[in-house]
């Protein structure tokens, strides 16, 4: 009996077949791990934003603004000092009156470590009035009071300033600036037995998964004379430093925490402005003679601006001051952006982002994570 066998190229269809089902499989797959990745992010950034809304609630104001100022790397509370609220004029349209350079200054006013920091207590009773201080292992004698501030997560209300008094009162010696973490008056608090009873705030957030607490460890120019965005390592890095609750308090203060999306980059906290150095003084965008202002609210910052509108999107029109952003239809924002208190930003699976522009040189800026409230 004769059996018909497959030609050649009946099998090379066949095979042609299965790598194309193979591929459709592969590809949607993988879409379906990017899209659960967003979601993961997401709702760690919902809960973040959730535990902004409490600390407000406890301490009166929202956290400053925390990030790479007068402190070098290689000395501890790097990427942790304050950087104060720009200031700006308005002009008739309400658009802030400021250069370029002004303006660019303005949108990188950002934090990558004011969240780890506020909402968590990463830093010992040098940095938020908590924790302690020196060698944890102490024995023998009376402990030190540092000793009996366990757990260390958790903050003292951190001041007028927000700052702990580096701004309104700061310490230290010779070199010190005003607003730097080395100028908090932490100590001198903590050293009160009365004090050290007094309420912890927070933590805010419960990161049962470990590799969501990161550390910053530089700041990278993403060109000559371009931004500049943090650069973090996560637990796994090698050169991670030995900073997360737990490690020697010496180390642990050299570099600032942060909180980690998904694919490792941190989580960039924006807020709006504020004036006299009091982050309670939360001043409305108004055009008037001796009106305080901060000038500007987060509708101005191009990377938290929707790449997109769905339909019914309320939008908001803006004037920007002639600058190279101003292209590709940036003043457009929505109107959620511009009444938004403060605002939370992931770079995305790409892990890129730049803070000057709303798109950006190769598409950077478009797969943008970015949560509002409240």
């Amino acid at each position: 009996m004769h059996r018909r066998a497959f030609t050649i190229i009946e099998l090379l269809v066949v095979v042609g077949i299965i790598v194309l089902l193979v591929g459709i499989l592969i590809v949607g797959l993988s879409g379906a791990a990017r899209t659960a990745q967003g979601a993961q992010t997401r709702a760690l950034m919902s809960t973040i934003a959730n535990a902004l809304v409490r600390f407000k609630a406890d301490v009166g104001y929202l956290p400053p603004v925390l990030g790479r100022g007068a402190t070098p790397d290689t000395d501890p509370g790097y990427a942790q000092d304050l950087l104060q609220s720009p200031q700006f004029t308005l002009n008739q349209n309400g658009t802030p009156a400021a250069s370029a350079s002004q303006l660019n200054g303005m949108r990188e006013w950002y934090s990558a470590t004011s969240l780890a920091t506020y909402l968590i207590g990463a830093g010992n009773r040098n940095a938020d009035g908590f924790g302690c201080v020196g060698d944890p292992a102490f024995t023998g004698g009376s402990p030190p009071p540092g000793a009996r501030e366990r757990p260390t997560l958790g903050i003292k209300h951190p001041g007028r300033d927000g700052v702990w008094g580096a701004l309104t009162s700061p310490t230290g010696g010779t070199g010190v600036l005003p607003g730097s973490m080395r100028a908090r008056s932490t100590s001198q608090l903590s050293a009160n037995q009365g004090y050290l009873k007094g309420r912890v705030y927070g933590p805010y957030i419960d990161l049962r998964d470990a590799a969501s607490l990161g550390a910053v460890v530089d700041y990278r120019e993403l060109a000559p004379g371009e931004a500049r965005v943090p650069v973090a390592v996560g637990p796994a890095d090698a050169n991670y430093p030995a900073s997360r609750p737990g490690a020697s308090d010496a180390l642990r203060q050299n570099f600032g925490m942060c909180i980690l999306d998904y694919w490792g980059s941190p989580i960039i906290y924006y807020r709006k402005g504020y004036v006299n150095g009091d982050p309670r003084y939360v001043a409305t965008r108004e055009v008037r003679a001796g009106a305080p202002s901060c000038g500007f609210d987060l509708s101005d910052m191009p990377a938290l601006r929707p790449q997109r509108f769905d339909p019914g999107t309320q939008v908001e029109g803006l004037e920007d001051v002639p600058s190279p952003n101003a292209t590709r239809g940036d003043p457009i924002t929505s109107r959620e952006l511009y009444g938004a208190e403060f605002a939370l930003l992931s770079p995305g699976p790409d892990r890129r982002w730049d803070p000057r522009r709303r798109v950006g040189i190769d598409q950077v800026n478009v797969d943008n994570i970015v949560v509002t409230g409240p």
